[in-house]
Formats: structure tokens, C-alpha cells, sequence
């Protein structure tokens, strides 16, 4: 049976990527064309090998993209740690917390037309959460300085939205306002702008834009970002037809193809809950769409979706000296939805001054040079992956690649 499983999957990924390579424009280079080492390039397979030898992780799929040219697209091992299939490139990932910079996007959209400003206190939009308290000296709750801002939950300083529920919690609501009445009756933790935290702020952004565009939030996506750009494979709950792409799960060592850590079986079934701070589903190529949106100021083949003013707005210092979470790679700051990269001399690695990036908590992350005109994309499918070190090391190999 487990055989007859694996057929079916391998016919699955070949049909899957037939139907999927038809009438893509892929703008390719040879790394030489645009100053990049093929020779260095070929270090990252076998950098990555030793990971999937060591059943570390199952597989990769990466991506490195100078000038707006695609130099290395390439996948890694397999789509589980016990099957046979090699991964495929047009492997569809879980990109969990990359999902934030499309949120964040999809705010400033609002923002440039005027339909919000990021002074706003959200509870001109979301009744639901004014004038919260503040929890001090374990169970004394005192009134808040300021209204929380639409400012503070792009930066995530809002004084600590987040709720006593875990992810999975989140998913057994039956709507998006059900979860977000309970969110809103929760205490901060601090003082608006006080304090950096990672918390629940861009699930409130995410119901936001849907109550302000009246849309579903990954309607408003698609109609807005998704579509324009041409990710054709991006969605927050996968079509049917497109399970088949999506890699298995490694979970502490063991596989779990129906990822009952990440979605109750409900969640999966009802396909309602859209969550703007993770759970978003792409593939690197579609994602690579977006960052290079990104790198170009906004716009990609004739498309724009904001100014170039506005995306260097984004991605700049937004939190001056706050001091952020030990998990974030030393010498970052943050921006709207993106880590930026105030002092490359503390990052441990040669990334430019204003380089910005994120990831996801099941194992990709990608990172932007502007002044490089540098794309580089690593996705898999495996948690806990912070300790691994295949980042560090993938992107270790692309910037010693840079040879002009």
C-alpha cells in the first residue's frame, strides 16, 4: 500500500508540473551575465544534501534572482522524509509567518488610496477594540495611554496583542469576527509603542483590510496582489487539485502529512479562517514574483501596486532601538512586515546596510538586496528548523557567489 501510495504521488507531481510549466515567461540568465560565480552557485546543492542525508530535513526548493534574472532554481531531496519522490520546483510550501509582508502590502494598498491613515486608531475601523487595558504587576489592569494604531500593528508594537489561544485554537472559531471579539477583550501586555513584540497584530491587520474592502482577505489578495502579479499558484487554502504539490511536513523528526499541528481537521475542511499573520501557501517562483515586485519600487511587468516611496518606506528602521525578540538575526531592526538589516557588522554575514527579509516558522525565508539587486528564496518543510543552520549557510554560498 505505502508503494502504491508513492505511484500515485510521483503521477501526481508529473501531471502537476505539465499542466504548471504551460505559457510561464521565466526570465532565466546564465550567473556569469549578472556578475554571479556558477561555479560558487553549485556549492548550495551539495550544502543542502547533507541535510537531506542526514534526514534533517526532507527537501528544498531554492531560488536566486540578480537584476530581475532568475540565476538558480533548483530542488533538493524529496517531498517527505520517507517517500521516494524528489522534490519538485513547483513544490507548493506552507510559508506561514511570510505571509506578514503580503498583509503588510495589502495595508499601504488601503493607505495610498487614501482609505486609511497608519495614525488611525484601529478602533475607528475594528469598534471591538477600544480603549483595551493593560495588564501590570501580574493582575492589576490599567487604561491605555493611546488608542492602539494601525502604525502599531504594522511594527508590532502595539503593547502586545495576543490571546491565551494557541494557532491551532484560532482555527476552531467559526468566523474571523468570533476570534477577533475574544482578541480584542484580552489585555496588552504594555503600553502602546512601549515595546517590540511578536503577537497576534497581523491577524487584526488582516481583518481589517477585510472589514475596510468588504472582501474576504484572500479575495482582497487575489483581486489586488495576487492576480496582477501572475502567482498563479499562491492561496491560502490549496485547491484540491493542487494538495498533491505540497511537501510533507516533517514535525520533531517524525512526518505529518495532514499537518494536524498547523490546522485542525474542521479548519481544513471549512477552508473559512484567513489569517493575515501566517498559513499562506505559494511556491518559490510565485514568491519570487513578489519579491521582485518589491525590489523594483513597487511594480513587476508593467503592474504596479504602490509607489516606490511607499516601499522604501516600508523597509526602513520603523522601530529605532527597541530591543526585538533572541530569535531575530542579531543587527536587524523591523519595518513594515520585514526584518531589516541596520548593522550588517552584528548580522554575521555580508548583507548589505537596509537588506530586508522574513520567514516562516516551517523552515523558508527570503531576503532582498536592494543594493545588490539581489533575490534569494529558501523554502522547506520542516520544524523545528532555527538550529539547523541551512539559512545561514544557503545564503552564506549566494553572497560569496557575488564576483562583480
Amino acid at each position: 500500500m505505502r508503494e502504491l501510495i508513492q505511484v500515485y504521488l510521483i503521477i501526481g507531481f508529473l501531471l502537476a508540473s505539465v499542466s504548471w510549466t504551460v505559457g510561464q515567461d521565466i526570465p532565466y540568465s546564465e550567473p556569469d551575465e549578472v556578475g554571479m560565480s556558477a561555479q560558487r552557485l553549485a556549492q548550495i546543492d551539495k550544502v543542502l544534501s547533507e541535510y537531506v542525508e542526514r534526514r534533517e530535513v526532507p527537501g528544498f526548493v531554492t531560488l536566486i534572482a540578480r537584476s530581475g534574472k532568475i540565476v538558480h532554481w533548483e530542488a533538493h531531496g524529496r517531498i517527505g522524509i520517507d517517500i521516494v519522490k524528489p522534490m519538485s520546483k513547483n513544490a507548493i510550501f506552507d510559508v506561514a509567518s511570510m505571509t506578514k509582508p503580503i498583509t503588510a502590502i495589502s495595508v499601504m494598498i488601503l493607505y495610498e488610496e487614501g482609505v486609511l491613515l497608519l495614525s488611525d486608531p484601529i478602533s475607528k475601523f475594528l469598534p471591538e477594540f477600544k480603549s483595551p487595558l493593560v495588564q501590570v504587576n501580574d493582575n492589576e489592569l490599567i487604561p491605555v495611554n493611546r488608542e492602539v494604531t494601525v502604525y502599531d500593528l504594522l511594527t508590532h508594537t502595539s503593547g502586545g496583542i495576543k490571546g491565551d489561544f494557541s494557532r491551532i485554537e484560532k482555527f476552531t472559531y467559526p468566523t474571523l469576527s468570533d476570534y477577533m471579539n475574544d482578541l480584542a477583550q484580552t489585555a496588552l501586555q504594555f503600553q502602546p509603542g512601549d515595546q517590540w513584540l511578536y503577537d497576534d497584530s497581523y491577524d487584526v491587520l488582516g481583518y481589517l483590510v477585510e472589514v475596510i474592502s468588504g472582501q474576504r482577505l484572500d479575495e482582497f489578495w487575489q483581486e489586488r496582489i495576487f492576480g496582477p502579479l501572475g502567482m498563479l499558484d499562491t492561496h491560502y487554502w490549496l485547491p484540491s487539485d493542487k494538495e498533491v504539490r505540497r511537501p510533507i511536513l516533517l514535525y520533531n523528526g517524525r512526518s505529518d502529512p495532514q499537518r494536524i499541528n498547523r490546522y485542525p481537521t474542521l479548519a481544513a475542511e471549512r477552508k473559512s479562517t484567513i489569517l493575515g499573520a501566517g498559513g499562506l501557501h505559494t511556491t518559490v517562483f510565485d514568491y519570487w514574483r513578489f519579491c521582485q515586485m518589491l525590489l523594483n519600487g513597487g511594480e513587476l511587468d508593467g503592474v504596479r501596486l504602490l509607489s516606490n516611496k511607499t516601499i522604501d518606506w516600508m523597509t526602513i528602521n520603523h522601530i529605532g532601538d527597541l530591543e526585538m525578540a533572541n530569535w531575530v538575526p542579531q543587527g536587524s531592526r523591523y519595518g513594515f512586515g520585514f526584518g531589516i538589516i541596520a548593522d550588517p557588522g552584528k548580522s554575521t554575514q555580508p548583507i548589505s546596510t537596509g537588506a530586508y527579509y522574513w520567514g516562516g516558522a516551517l523552515g523558508t525565508r527570503f531576503l532582498i538586496d536592494s543594493e545588490e539587486e539581489l533575490i534569494c528564496i529558501i523554502m522547506a518543510q520542516v520544524r523545528p528548523y532555527n538550529q539547523l543552520g541551512y539559512i545561514q549557510k544557503f545564503q552564506a554560498v549566494v553572497y560569496s557567489s557575488l564576483v562583480d
